[in-house]
């Protein structure tokens, strides 16, 4: 196992374990490890990274809490097969309680995600803006980090915003059902996310809220194609304004690409 040194100057606040588990997230989303297969010895990871016997044993706990790895005590520490990396050529597929798949989650999220969108839209402060903003920077600090259980954690806390905002309970019982069904990591290829949730808080900030609603139904659309799902289209794209088109067209070219 070649050495790896951790560029500890990277983040002055992640801590030796937090990288090392960063790097061990890289290895599983990228393949390196797949799932069944068990990690390095705590030994070899330690080796590996330059980093102490007990950095390693906290960034194990953490992917294990992630729920990306189970520790089998005297056998060692195996990636979990539910891991669920999305990407189009090998697409998640999981189900909840034997009755929900992955693609009635990003089905019913394309409904009432953007209603929820046009819902708060009008009823956005300051002070709910900055939390948004506020999601987007770690969004953007988790994606640059390659911290890819953070990186989706950020996703989720920005969908539930809006759902919590709208007042409807019904919202966020399905949005949290669904959120059983995703996956608990987001791979490199979910860069076009922070570009997406950057433009529907743009149009929401302005008060534009048909344009951020069309435009969180355009990025549920995307989300599932990345996923491997193409959902049937509706027509409702067409009625984003032009310079969104394009730019909603171009993200689904370089997906189909």
């Amino acid at each position: 196992m070649p050495a790896t040194k951790i560029k500890r100057a990277a983040s002055a606040r992640r801590t030796v374990a937090d990288q090392v588990s960063i790097e061990l997230q890289r290895m599983i989303v990228e393949g390196e490890i797949d799932s069944g297969q068990p990690l390095p010895s705590q030994r070899d990871i330690a080796e590996k990274f330059g980093a102490s016997r007990t950095s390693v044993r906290e960034a194990i706990s953490a992917l294990s809490a992630a729920g990306l790895v189970q520790v089998e005590h005297g056998r060692g520490v195996f990636v979990r097969a539910r891991s669920g990396y999305a990407s189009p050529h090998r697409p998640s597929s999981w189900s909840f309680d034997g009755t929900l798949a992955l693609r009635d989650a990003y089905q019913i999220r394309a409904l009432i995600e953007p209603f929820a969108v046009r819902v708060v839209t009008p009823l956005l402060s300051r002070d709910h803006l900055q939390r948004l903003g506020r999601i987007l920077d770690q969004t953007r600090a988790a994606l640059e980090a390659g911290d890819y259980v953070a990186l989706a954690k950020e996703d989720f806390a920005f969908h539930w915003t809006f759902a919590e905002l709208s007042g409807n309970q019904l919202f966020c019982d399905i949005l949290s059902r669904c959120a059983s069904l995703l996956p608990l990591t987001l791979s490199p290829a979910e860069s076009q996310t922070v570009a997406e949730h950057s433009a529907i808080v743009e149009e929401a900030a302005m008060g534009r809220a048909e344009a951020a609603a069309l435009l969180m139904y355009a990025h549920v659309m995307a989300a599932a194609k990345r996923a491997g799902f193409a959902l049937p289209e509706t027509g409702l794209l067409k009625l984003l304004p032009a310079e969104r088109q394009a730019v909603a067209a171009s993200r689904r070219e370089r997906v189909r690409s």
